[in-house]
């Protein structure tokens, strides 16, 4: 019977486990931006609440982070596929 020795167990363990540890990173990372890009997006519509043409570039780039959002949160719990539609 072949036996597999503790040490390339243990390191192969520990570098599974980094992967998830990485995919979480991201998500926190891509969830933060998102978070950020939300915040300024919402104080453009409370300084400019009667013409939001000015908010168009924050509005932007907050679908954006939130579909980088979307997609890293996906990726991060194995695949699949994932809607990065946003409502407006």
């Amino acid at each position: 019977m072949m036996t597999m020795k503790p040490a390339p167990v243990l390191l192969l363990a520990l570098t599974l486990a980094g992967c998830g540890a990485a995919a979480q990173i991201d998500a926190w990372r891509a969830r933060s931006s998102m978070m950020q890009a939300e915040e300024n997006y919402k104080t453009c519509i409370g300084e400019h609440p009667n013409d939001l043409r000015p908010c168009e570039t924050a509005r932007a780039a907050y679908e954006l982070d939130l579909q980088m959002y979307r997609a890293t949160v996906a990726g991060s719990k194995g695949g699949g596929s994932v809607d990065v539609s946003v409502n407006r």
